[in-house]
């Protein structure tokens, strides 16, 4: 399974990473320098190939996106009286 990682903008070519991603990425995810994922940018509808390098990301290829979401989602909470 490819991991997809929320970006904006996409923009090809090498640009650091926002702190928050590269936490994400970096920590959470455990990835390394050389290893791949997909970046996308739910907005625009755009995705780009990314390769994680020394001083942020390199992404190649900004495309449409392959993954779209047809609804938007709607999540409602409620808690019982009492």
């Amino acid at each position: 399974m490819t991991l997809r990682v929320p970006m904006s903008p996409l923009v090809a070519g090498e640009q650091a990473l926002a702190p928050e991603v590269a936490h994400y990425l970096r920590r959470v995810r455990r990835l390394e320098v050389g290893d791949r994922f997909v970046a996308f940018d739910p907005e625009a509808r755009l995705e780009a190939d990314g390769v994680i390098v020394a001083g942020g990301v390199v992404l190649e290829g900004v495309r449409a996106a392959t993954a779209v979401a047809r609804r938007p989602v709607m999540v409602v909470q409620s808690l019982g009286k009492g």
